[in-house]
């Protein structure tokens, strides 16, 4: 007794249509030729006007989940701050303070990458932590209560108006001195949307520390990391791809001791990774930090088309 299967008829259908495809697509080389052309030029276009990057770590979660509601509440209430940081080393607080003094007024100056400037505040930071500390007392037990400016005005005995005198954010050792900027983005669609103002901060150190040769300047802060991260990611990334083509080139060259084949098949994945950038754009439409690396992996796997080309041949 023979068992009726219709896997055979569907492999036979599907033979049946490739073999068909291809033999009107043999018949009319300069039609598919136009088509490929023409939709290579419709996938770039919508590659440059509909695809979109999304940059931030938490594009690459579910934006249904809880913890990411929770976050996007978080920054509707207090926004998104975080700073650059300048970092002054030295041993004369006053030549340090000067130097504050002297990169707050470049960065003031330029309010289109620099829309806050923290130079002399530390007083009333300080104040905040006190008055924090204080009220936390009294929740837990109201008869611990006790007045917050009495642990902080001894520090300035001997001083008028502690609120008129400026004060510096310096490290408890004093050989340390902050100064926190927060940038403002140029291009959020962009994976380095600081870039600018991250550039320009290192510029403005490097103006700023011949004038004081006697002192050590540095930049971190949470801005400038992630620049650096993006920025060393985007290129490398690139950096990838086109080596990956390059071999994949240089592969074939060596292999069929020619150039008709090596362009057949360079073509054919360049004309293949175009038409998955442009169907991205058309179905989701965006990209985030780690799907916008899929164009080298497209590319170094295009050894591939060796089995069509040796086929063929």
């Amino acid at each position: 007794m023979s068992v009726s299967s219709d896997e055979p008829h569907t492999e036979s259908r599907l033979a049946l249509a490739s073999m068909a495809g291809t033999a009107w697509i043999a018949r009319h080389p300069w039609l598919t030729i136009t088509f490929c052309l023409v939709t290579v030029v419709i996938a770039i276009h919508q590659s440059f006007t509909r695809l979109t990057y999304r940059t931030q770590r938490g594009d690459l979660m579910s934006a249904d989940h809880a913890c990411q509601a929770r976050w996007r509440n978080y920054l509707r209430e207090f926004g998104e701050d975080d700073d650059i940081v300048f970092v002054i080393e030295g041993k004369d607080g006053a030549r340090m303070q000067a130097a504050i003094d002297k990169l707050a007024d470049r960065l003031r100056a330029e309010p289109e990458l620099f829309d806050r400037v923290l130079a002399k505040d530390q007083a009333f930071l300080d104040q905040i932590k006190a008055i924090v500390a204080t009220a936390e007392k009294s929740l837990d037990e109201p008869t611990r209560y006790s007045n917050p400016w009495q642990s902080f005005t001894p520090q300035i005995a001997g001083r008028d108006d502690i609120l008129q005198q400026p004060r510096y954010s310096f490290s408890d050792d004093g050989t340390l001195a902050m100064l926190p900027v927060r940038p403002a983005m140029s291009d959020r669609q962009s994976f380095t949307p600081v870039a600018r103002s991250v550039d320009r901060s290192r510029a403005i150190i490097r103006e700023t520390s011949g004038e004081f040769p006697d002192l050590s300047f540095g930049l971190t802060g949470l801005p400038v990391l992630e620049n650096d991260e993006m920025a060393g990611t985007d290129r490398d990334s690139m950096r990838a791809a086109w080596l990956a083509l390059a071999g994949v080139a240089l592969l074939y060259l060596v292999v069929y001791r020619g150039l008709r084949y090596p362009l057949l098949t360079v073509g054919t994945l360049l004309v293949g990774t175009v038409w998955a950038l442009g169907l991205t754009a058309l179905t989701i439409g965006h990209l985030n930090i780690l799907s916008s690396a899929f164009a080298v992996m497209l590319i170094g796997m295009g050894d591939y088309g060796v089995l069509w080309v040796a086929r063929f041949d």
